[in-house]
């Protein structure tokens, strides 16, 4: 299963790189702040159109064979299911907990229906695995 990023956060997410960009290009343009500040803020723009572009074209989080991978700014980062036993769904996270660890996924990013969607994939592949065992 595929989940992509919500509208509303994309949205939100290039106005303000735009705006980062306008700041570094204006201040640049009258020489009001300093060389650092001007090209931080450029850069800081960049960034953020690159994560907004990259989150257009690709899923945020992905589902699959028992693994969630979650999307960052390079690359995805990998979580493996079957470590845990337990999955728990508060506001805007889902908690994954085993003995031993706790993680803690971020839904709030992602489309309105994503959490019960993950939460129940999630469960269903814990449920599967207590069976076999």
């Amino acid at each position: 299963m595929k989940f992509n990023y919500s509208n509303s956060h994309l949205k939100g997410n290039f106005i303000l790189g735009i705006v980062q960009l306008g700041i570094g290009i204006a201040s640049l343009l009258t020489g009001s702040m300093g060389l650092f500040f001007q090209y931080g803020w450029i850069l800081i723009g960049t960034v953020t159109l690159t994560q907004n572009y990259k989150g257009r074209k690709a899923p945020y989080l992905i589902l699959e064979n028992e693994t969630l991978l979650t999307q960052y700014l390079f690359g995805y980062k990998k979580i493996r299911i079957s470590e845990f036993n337990e999955v728990e769904k508060k506001n805007n996270s889902l908690i994954l907990k085993s003995e031993k660890k706790k993680k803690k996924v971020w839904t709030w990013l992602a489309e309105k229906h994503t959490p019960e969607l993950l939460y129940a994939g999630i469960n269903k592949i814990l449920s599967e695995r207590k069976e076999k065992e």
